[in-house]
């Protein structure tokens, strides 16, 4: 071939890809609605999928429209308008495309009848990309504290698959094929905005699944279990999975055992993570538990090179606390004051009537407890060059989502904490959603800064000398399993930043 007729096809092919690229279309997102714009639901959206272009129903670009390739979602309160959008969401499907929408209009496109549904969790029925986190048979808390819309069983069209239904057998989450694309549908109108404790956490679940930044490593666990049987289930990881050993490392208080998973050769580097101080603040050592899952099954995962490097994560550190869902250990002392930095000074929150049995009672003297102790041995025997403990509450922003590095860490680890923080953020970004105790709307889940605190006998700042040591509070203090999928993953997130951190040169 000469270099003329090489030169016609060259130029060709730039002149083709010029006509169909759509730029910076792969991330934008559509969102065509009769929803006043000062609506919550929008609010939400916005945050969620970083200001999605939002259409009036009665006035959609559509050549926009058919760009935003990210996904198109349709959410209409008034059946009527429903015949305005079903042209272009039949389109946008066939052409690849994903549209989540209200099962209002998906009922009104394909003439089916609505049906009230009273329903508590929504049961899954598929394993999809739209379900992930969740496995069939599994339950999703889905509660609009009243009734939702879906469609009576046995009325299901061809060409609809059912991915979940309510408790009675209802569907009220379908996916319709269209040519190479599909339409998702379900009653998301119905549903509050994601609270805390009210039931809506997972309002978005399966729209960002369906097309925004969906659940990555969270997994259900059916309920809160005892700490005998959350040993258990370590043993349980560690016999699945020979590249994980399990290792008792001391005993607590209440004559319960300390417990570590393990992986890699403990001679090299290693990540310390650590949770569960507090006892109360369960959730965290469910995803620790998911996360080293995920890195067995996962050799050639890129967190951490576990060739050259080594990782100890204790799910537990308070069992006592764990069972018995208390802050304290059994001796009544919070074993984040039982450190020896700024002991001496620490006369905790309430300094007129601090006592032992106090909210935050640090002990009798510095390392007086044997879960304190244990952390001890466990970081002056191992060759760790960072460590995590990890906290949790409900409250939101100045309570959760924040970070402190250590007093005695190396001199660049507040620089090094920024890249921490900015490595959690960039992959949970666009993932959750939560209006929590003491916020006043629905904020994204992100670490929102690394506080400077005033000194407490907090034990990692005095374990973290010539280490990067970092505390982290995510989101804990539910009393149910019902949203640990949000949790572990949150947790999943954050350990798997952790160990990218400090191992990447």
């Amino acid at each position: 071939m000469n270099m003329k007729r090489l030169l016609v096809i060259f130029i060709a092919v730039l002149f083709n890809g010029a006509l169909t690229a759509q730029p910076g279309s792969a991330k934008g997102y559509s969102l065509v609605t009769d929803l006043e714009d000062s609506s919550a639901t929008i609010r939400s959206l916005r945050i969620l999928l970083d200001n999605p272009d939002v259409f009036s129903v009665t006035s959609p670009d559509k050549n926009k429209i058919r760009k935003n390739r990210g996904g198109l979602i349709i959410l209409l309160e008034k059946k009527s308008n429903a015949v305005r959008v079903k042209k272009q969401a039949i389109q946008y499907a066939r052409s690849r495309g994903t549209v989540v929408m209200d099962i209002r209009t998906f009922a009104a496109l394909n003439s089916l009848p609505l049906h009230s549904v009273a329903i508590n969790n929504m049961i899954v029925k598929e394993e999809s990309p739209v379900t992930k986190g969740y496995k069939p048979g599994e339950p999703v808390r889905y509660n609009a504290q009243g009734k939702l819309f879906g469609l009576r069983s046995g009325t299901k069209p061809k060409g609809i698959t059912v991915l979940g239904e309510s408790e009675g057998g209802e569907m009220v989450l379908l996916e319709q094929r269209k040519g190479k694309g599909k339409v998702i549908a379900l009653d998301m109108l119905s549903m509050p905005e994601p609270q805390y404790a009210k039931d809506s956490e997972n309002k978005y679940l399966f729209l960002v699944n369906a097309i925004g930044n969906g659940v990555n490593y969270g997994e259900y666990y059916p309920r809160r279990y005892h700490y005998p049987e959350f040993v258990e289930l370590m043993e349980e990881v560690s016999k699945n999975h020979p590249a994980v050993i399990l290792k008792k490392e001391g005993e607590g208080t209440g004559n319960y055992g300390i417990f570590s998973l393990n992986m890699g050769n403990p001679e090299n580097p290693g990540i310390l993570i650590y949770a569960c101080a507090h006892g109360n603040e369960w959730e965290n050592a469910y995803g620790a538990v998911t996360f080293v899952k995920y890195l067995a099954k996962n050799p050639d995962q890129d967190m951490i090179d576990l060739k050259n490097y080594s990782l100890k994560i204790i799910p537990i550190l308070n069992p006592f606390g764990f069972e018995n869902m208390t802050r304290q250990n059994g001796n009544k002392v919070d074993l984040n004051r039982n450190g020896a930095y700024a002991w001496e000074e620490f006369k905790g929150v309430d300094p007129e009537n601090y006592k032992p049995g106090s909210y935050d009672w640090k002990g009798t003297s510095p390392f007086s407890e044997p879960e304190s102790r244990t952390l001890r041995e466990v970081v002056q025997t191992g060759n760790f060059i960072a460590l995590l403990d990890v906290h949790g509450n409900p409250s939101g922003t100045g309570y959760n989502k924040w970070m402190g590095v250590a007093k005695g860490s190396r001199p660049d680890a507040y620089e090094k904490g920024k890249l921490f923080k900015e490595a959690f953020n960039n992959n949970i970004g666009g993932r959750y959603i939560l209006h929590q105790k003491h916020e006043k709307l629905p904020k994204e889940f992100l670490i929102e800064t690394i506080m400077k605190k005033e000194p407490t006998p907090n034990l990692y700042h005095s374990l973290s000398d010539n280490r990067y040591g970092f505390i982290v509070e995510i989101l804990c203090g539910y009393s149910s399993t019902n949203f640990i999928v949000m949790q572990s993953d949150i947790m999943c997130e954050l350990c798997a930043a952790f160990c990218k951190t400090f191992t990447k040169q």
